[in-house]
């Protein structure tokens, strides 16, 4: 019997982790889709918003640290409301 090197049974447990993920990952935003209208046009703004956020943080997001921008845009929003 050939046995695999080790980065191979790494890369094959890789694989399956990002599979797994991807499964719910998609179970997530079925769930968030049944119970939302969502606008194309905002899903491409949100895409487009999502991918220079990942870029600029090298993918180091925290629902903490996004939590914290909407609060600080939030903030500077009441003073023009009337």
């Amino acid at each position: 019997m050939v046995s695999l090197p080790s980065w191979a049974d790494s890369s094959f447990r890789l694989a399956q982790l990002l599979y797994k993920l991807a499964v719910e990952t998609d179970i997530g935003i079925s769930a968030v889709l049944d119970c939302i209208q969502v606008d194309t046009d905002y899903l491409r703004k949100l895409r487009a918003g999502s991918v220079k956020n990942v870029k600029a943080t090298n993918g180091l997001l925290t629902f903490e640290q996004k939590a914290r921008e909407r609060e600080e845009s939030a903030e500077g929003d009441e003073q023009w409301q009337v």
